[in-house]
């Protein structure tokens, strides 16, 4: 490896660069390290620290946060940043014209929903006030214990107005770009690589031990890997499976597999023949044998998803997640015949697509196989880049595609808030008003029992309607350096590189 203290990884292409539009975890990686939070991710899976605020506190019926910013917070260019900042980002985010799919995270702050969904057009009426320049109130619609790990979501990061009235859309290009966080964008060729530098001006400088950090585009295993095993990065995610199977067997010592809370699944477009009829969506997911897809495509490091929200939450907050269907060949039979496609005939053309990477493509072949020897329908299937699958599956213009959802903090809401019909990432345009009703219900609860039981009565309507198809339940398995310290695994893969070191003082 160069020795110039740069740390170096592999991402596939962000689709943005702006904190207000991110929504995928290629662009929070990028803009989590330029980009820098009221509190910030700690290494592992420790509680949330100070970031740009130096202290919070909670109202006794937990309902206000009240956040104190550090003194002489500057922009990269040296423009100071203050509680209105923060404010005037979040309201940006929320505004329509954004046109933002990270904005419903913001919708525990009252009156946000209403503003973003444009039922209210007064901005005032969102409940973030700045106090004086170093001062941020935040009332929330209701009381939520996650509230500061949600808070160091990308949604919450600030933005600098002053750049983006400058320079409009092309504010986020490395000429233009202007950050809060421990690094800067320098460089940006989307199909080669992006360079980060340190950031001078950021307010902990002082401790940041990398000078940079280099990221690598990448769309397959097997290109991560090279670049690891040739010695060009020291992070190489996601990897093949069945070089993970042999690694686990042989001990390899640079390699590491962790839990992560994440989920992987189709989305059927439920607006869209045939997908529009629930029998025809329960058949495409008994069809599937996902114990077998575990131990036979992913080398059984992963564990098979019968439902959403995985079993983990158990021992999390004492939740215990519904199992949807079973695989089941003759039942998957039946409900296609009772829809009118009786052993597939009558059949309409159907592609299923998904974004390149090796993994997927086994996976689609294994889907497709196993629907055409269950069901008797032929599917094709199509690979494209991340950011063109995302303009389809945004857009409505799919039938059924390869996405998936990782927490952006570790409440089940984070995955059951996906299918609000008023949702921008709702990608398989679900809408049940019961559902609705059940996660403003789930968002108002304060006791952890009757919370458990909404968030039951949720997952089985959505058991019940099936917008998706779950797969399986993500673990990683990453190749990392030894000369790496701070790197510390994270149930939600959320590495603040801040806290990363090459030489040893990583974590601090």
């Amino acid at each position: 490896m160069p020795a110039d203290n740069m740390f170096r990884c592999a991402q596939n292409n962000p689709e943005f660069l702006d904190p207000n539009k991110v929504a995928e975890t290629a662009g929070s990686f990028f803009v989590g390290q330029m980009f820098e939070t009221l509190l910030v991710p700690a290494p592992g899976n420790t509680p949330v620290r100070p970031g740009q605020a130096e202290r919070w506190e909670v109202s006794a019926d937990g309902l206000t946060y009240t956040f104190h910013l550090r003194p002489g917070l500057v922009w990269s260019d040296g423009v100071p940043i203050t509680a209105r900042t923060f404010r005037d980002s979040w309201l940006r985010g929320l505004d329509p014209k954004t046109a933002s799919r990270n904005a419903e995270q913001l919708w525990y702050i009252k009156g946000a929903k209403a503003f973003n969904t444009g039922t209210e057009t007064n901005p005032g009426t969102v409940a973030i006030r700045a106090v004086d320049d170093l001062t941020l109130e935040v009332e929330l619609t209701s009381p939520a214990a996650f509230f500061p790990e949600l808070a160091t979501y990308t949604a919450y990061a600030p933005v600098p107005l002053h750049v983006i009235e400058a320079h409009g859309a092309h504010w986020t290009r490395p000429e233009n770009i202007v950050v809060n966080g421990p690094f800067i964008l320098t460089e940006f060729a989307p199909r080669d690589r992006a360079t980060m530098k340190k950031n001078p001006r950021y307010w902990d400088a002082a401790n940041v031990d990398l000078d940079g950090v280099i990221i690598f585009s990448s769309d397959s295993e097997s290109r991560n890997e090279l670049l690891y095993e040739t010695g060009q990065i020291h992070w190489a995610y996601p990897l093949g499976p069945d070089h993970v199977a042999t690694w686990l067997k042989s001990g390899r010592s640079d390699l590491h597999v962790v839990d992560n809370l994440c989920t992987y699944y189709y989305v059927m477009n439920t607006t869209r023949p045939p997908f529009d009829d629930k029998r025809v969506r329960h058949a495409f997911n008994q069809a599937i044998d996902k114990r077998r897809l575990t131990t036979s495509v992913l080398s059984s490091f992963q564990q098979p998803a019968p439902n959403l929200l995985a079993d983990s939450y158990r021992g999390r907050i004492g939740y215990v997640p519904v199992a949807g269907d079973d695989f089941d060949a003759v039942a998957a039979r039946a409900a296609l015949a009772d829809a009118g496609y009786p052993r597939g005939a009558g059949f309409p053309k159907v592609e299923l697509l998904f974004n390149t990477f090796e993994l997927h493509r086994q996976i689609a072949d294994f889907a497709t196989r196993s629907i055409a020897e269950n069901l008797g329908v032929e599917l094709t299937s199509s690979n494209m880049e991340w950011k063109s699958l995302l303009k389809l599956v945004q857009s409505g213009d799919f039938s059924i595609a390869r996405t998936s959802w990782c927490g952006d903090y570790t409440d089940p809401y984070t995955f059951l808030g996906v299918f609000a019909a008023q949702s921008k990432n709702n990608y398989p345009r679900y809408a049940n008003p019961v559902y609705d009703g059940l996660l403003d219900r789930i968002r108002k609860e304060t006791d952890n029992a009757e919370r458990n039981a909404l968030i039951c009565a949720a997952e089985k309507v959505l058991n019940r309607d099936l917008p998706i198809i779950p797969l399986y339940f993500y673990t990683r398995a990453y190749l990392l350096r030894p000369e790496v310290s701070g790197f510390l695994p994270q149930i939600l893969d959320d590495h603040y590189l801040k806290w990363v070191s090459l030489r040893g003082r990583g974590g601090e």
